[in-house]
């Protein structure tokens, strides 16, 4: 048994310490934050974060996807909104709110998923259009929001956004012009990243049927005509006359045979005036005093058949206002090749050069403007004209100038020679000029026209 006095001891030290113990500071509350890390959806979303901290304190971020409420507070523990926007790429994106107090800070980890990867898809890629346009529909498979667009304003199209699985109704405008079109409409991922998610679909519409206004040309004041289809030619063994069946075609020496009254090939070099007898070829020019137009005639391939009229040779001053009066003449003309022949292109009057070609008017030589066939048929549905450099020929074994200079007879006599030489537009690769210094002999070209209204 331990004696009195020990006991006391032990009381009086269990004593002082209990009273030490109450006099010790408390523990430091630290700034603390939970959760600390949000991992969130591409949607974004809304989340409830509690924050503890032994004095006042901010908050800062640099993602601006980020958004706290409220961004500072007292000591104490806080309940803070964090609201994280919808993630528009397809990358995850990860981001950081700084909490401070004092000299601590905390972080709160924001790591938000990318977005699923759009995805357009439609159910043509091709709408064949006609001349008069239409009312096309095409469906729209997707798993993103997407936005409609042309590059061309004779497209128009209905809605022009949509989201997810839709369909869009596409309105084409009938033709202005006579050349075939091509526009292309897209549909791409709308509102998201770059937009290369995207799927198009072409949209060709044929151009309408040519009207004569569409090639016509001014030849005096308020008189338009439209040209053959090539240069007149005729067949001695049949007594057919035709337009050449391609505007580059000439005949060269083969009109040489113009004697031959059975000569089955063609002929398109003509004495003048000889619409009644196209075999003329005598060198008397007293046998050609009387002019008879080749429109007379039935051509055997008219090209303009069904207009009202007669194919005609034009006069001297016609040809003149062609060549220098018209509106904007000096662009409306130059030498040419085509399929290796030198002729002259003759434009009309409201011509505009298909977009994939070129044309340099009134060149000084002919390989400035130079065209195969295939090129040519775009010039020549467009409306152009090609007259070849036929030459001329005299009696029936001279023909001269083939391919080097282009003669084409006019209705006119020259008016100061004693009515034995006609007038004829000529051109080389050098210039065009009126002349009238063939005799009603020679074998000269024939281009046709006829008037329009």
């Amino acid at each position: 048994m331990k004696p009195v006095k020990l006991l006391k001891l032990e009381l009086i030290l269990l004593v002082a310490v209990f009273f030490a113990a109450c006099d010790s500071p408390a523990p430091e509350i630290s700034l603390w934050v939970e959760p600390y890390f949000i991992s969130c959806p591409s949607e974004g979303g809304e989340y409830l974060v509690k924050l503890t901290s032994p004095q006042a304190w901010n908050s800062a971020t640099m993602a601006s996807w980020i958004k706290i409420s409220p961004v500072s507070g007292k000591a104490g523990i806080a309940d803070i909104t964090v609201k994280i926007s919808a993630n528009r790429e397809v990358a995850d994106s990860i981001g950081k709110v700084l909490f401070t107090s004092g000299a601590d800070t905390v972080e709160l980890i924001v790591d938000r998923s990318g977005r699923e990867k759009g995805d357009i898809s439609l159910s043509s890629h091709e709408i064949n259009a006609p001349t008069e346009g239409g009312i096309f529909t095409i469906d729209v498979g997707s798993n993103t929001q997407w936005a409609v667009s042309s590059d061309a304003s004779w497209v128009t199209f209905t809605p022009g956004v949509g989201r997810n699985m839709g369909s869009i109704t596409i309105t084409v405008a009938a033709a202005q012009t006579t050349e075939q079109t091509t526009a292309i409409l897209t549909v791409a991922e709308y509102g998201f990243g770059s937009g290369d998610v995207r799927d198009t679909v072409v949209i060709v519409r044929e151009g309408r049927k040519p009207k004569p206004e569409d090639y016509a040309f001014t030849i005096d004041k308020d008189k338009r005509v439209i040209f053959s289809s090539g240069n007149l030619q005729y067949q001695p063994s049949s007594g057919i006359w035709r337009f050449a069946p391609k505007q580059y075609y000439i005949l060269g020496y083969d009109n040489k045979n113009i004697f031959n009254t059975d000569y089955s090939g063609w002929l398109d070099l003509f004495g003048w005036g000889t619409g009644n007898n196209p075999l003329l070829w005598e060198l008397d020019v007293y046998l050609y005093t009387t002019f008879t137009d080749w429109g007379v005639n039935t051509i055997n391939n008219d090209n303009a058949a069904e207009m009202e009229g007669k194919w005609r040779t034009m006069s001297n001053d016609e040809w003149v206002y062609l060549r220098d009066t018209r509106n904007n003449a000096e662009k409306l003309r130059g030498q040419a090749t085509v399929s290796n022949i030198h002729g002259l292109i003759l434009l009309p009057d409201t011509w505009e050069t298909p977009s994939d070609l070129h044309f340099n008017p009134n060149p000084t030589d002919w390989l400035t403007n130079q065209y195969e066939d295939e090129e040519w048929q775009k010039f020549e549905k467009a409306g152009a004209v090609f007259m070849p450099a036929g030459g001329c020929r005299y009696g029936d074994n001279i023909v001269d100038q083939n391919n080097i200079v282009g003669y084409y007879w006019t209705a006119t006599i020259r008016p100061d020679y004693s009515n034995l030489q006609a007038m004829s537009f000529a051109f080389n690769s050098k210039k065009m000029f009126m002349t009238g210094e063939f005799g009603f002999n020679y074998g000269l070209s024939v281009r046709l026209v006829k008037d329009i209204k």
